[in-house]
């Protein structure tokens, strides 16, 4: 200790190295990476919509039944993201993404071979989400290894891989239906889903690529710095310690008030799509017109991911205030949605629906960012989709239980709109509760100030 102490005596100054995130170079690889992961993982839930009401006739069965099949792919996916999130710590993001995507292009594979419906919730819903799973929460903790001051822009690249896949397959999985059958889809598109791997193979290590900012200290203060440091690497090597999910957040209220904004949004994001298809069946248009809907909504989700915020950076608005207000507007839409007949209108309201939904999908995990810090981001996803998952994983058979009762979907469409607004009103609360906090401290720090 004492040399140490006289080697930094010696110096007169030193220059010290902080690593940061790239902000770009190798970063925008990354991003091109998780927009194809994104878009391959956005086909099973494609191809379940427009097949589920053949699904239904070909294994004989009802929509709650059927829903179970998506239910628990999603619900699932979401319930093992905090073991996802250790196995990440434990590994990379690399090696955890390429493995989801052949478990996941394995699952839509061996639907071929299943002759009844417990058969295809084993294949096609659980084997999926375990892929899914292991694929979503790989590319969020990528996004924010790479990127920090530009992650909203990082993550709409990253999100616009789901509009886009919604915006090029559905007519192509609609024609690959009708050329080769329910059982041929599922081979088609299983091996589509393998190429994951290639978007997964471009997550170099972020300390690869990280850039090294310096700043010059004087004699004194590095001295001190110098000891601190070499302090607490001898208390870290007597003492290790790892940390693969931070349950310090369960802790925090605030961080429950996130959650419980963030599970109606995801709730209704999710569902909208899934049971958009059987919704425009239902209305008696065309099975080609109806999944041609999803493609004009990904138009729209790609413009309010993409380009929604590079236009927020600009204006600085605040993220909260913006997801509060598209928040309650799109409850508004939804319910001119789900009650209009014709065509034109349908398709209108789901592409603005769509836009809404994308601007605020970017928005959600940047407040979450903002709440929790890059350092707790991945816990907090995970944590939060596990929460999700309950509710994701009871969201379809109810729905689908709406459906067989009243004979149509737009009951659920409205308890969707219902949803998407409470969305808005628990995070005006949690603004609301925050100020009151803040109000709180300062009336504490002017009555010390006084003493």
């Amino acid at each position: 200790m004492a040399n140490a102490e006289l080697n930094v005596k010696e110096q007169p100054s030193c220059k010290r190295y902080k690593q940061c995130p790239p902000e770009g170079g190798w970063g925008w690889a990354v991003c091109f990476g998780t927009l194809l992961v994104t878009m391959l993982c956005s086909i099973p839930g494609i191809t379940f919509g427009i097949l589920l009401n053949d699904t239904i006739l070909v294994f004989d069965t009802t929509t709650s039944t059927a829903s179970w099949i998506m239910s628990i792919s999603l619900g699932f996916s979401s319930l093992i993201s905090p073991l996802v999130t250790m196995t990440i710590s434990a590994s990379s993001c690399r090696k955890v993404s390429f493995a989801g995507g052949i478990l996941l292009s394995s699952g839509i594979i061996l639907s071929y071979f299943a002759r009844n419906i417990e058969t295809l919730i084993a294949t096609y819903g659980m084997l999926t989400a375990i892929g899914y799973g292991m694929d979503r929460i790989s590319i969020a903790v990528i996004i924010s290894h790479y990127f920090h001051k530009r992650y909203g822009v990082a993550t709409g690249f990253m999100m616009a891989g789901f509009s886009i896949s919604r915006l090029l397959f559905p007519a192509v999985i609609q024609a690959i239906f009708e050329q080769y059958g329910l059982r041929g889809t599922y081979l088609i598109t299983g091996a589509l889903c393998l190429h994951i791997c290639v978007g997964a193979a471009l997550f170099q290590p972020v300390k690869w690529h990280s850039r090294r900012e310096h700043s010059f200290q004087d004699t004194e203060t590095n001295k001190t710095t110098h000891l601190k440091e070499m302090k607490s690497q001898c208390m870290a090597s007597e003492k290790p310690t790892t940390k693969y999910l931070d349950l310090t957040l369960l802790g925090d209220k605030s961080f429950y008030l996130i959650v419980a904004s963030h599970i109606p949004f995801q709730f209704v994001f999710i569902y909208s799509t899934v049971f958009l298809v059987p919704f425009g069946l239902d209305k008696g248009f065309e099975p080609m017109d109806a999944a041609m809907v999803l493609s004009y909504k990904a138009f729209g989700e790609i413009v309010g991911r993409i380009g929604t915020p590079f236009i927020l950076e600009q204006l600085s608005w605040d993220p909260g205030l913006v997801y509060i207000l598209i928040s309650l507007v799109t409850g508004v839409v939804f319910c001119a949605h789900a009650t209009c007949t014709g065509y034109s209108v349908f398709v209108a309201t789901g592409i603005l629906i769509a836009f809404l939904c994308g601007t605020n999908s970017i928005q959600s995990y940047q407040l979450m960012l903002m709440c929790v810090g890059a350092t707790k981001l991945p816990s907090a996803l995970g944590l939060t989709a596990l929460f999700a998952g309950v509710f994701v994983l009871a969201g379809g058979p109810l729905l689908g239980f709406v459906r067989d009762v009243t004979g149509n979907l737009v009951s659920s469409f409205l308890i969707m709109a219902a949803l998407q607004v409470l969305s808005g009103f628990v995070w005006m609360f949690y603004v609301y509760w925050q100020w009151q906090m803040k109000k709180q401290c300062q009336s504490q720090n002017v009555e010390n100030t006084k003493l």
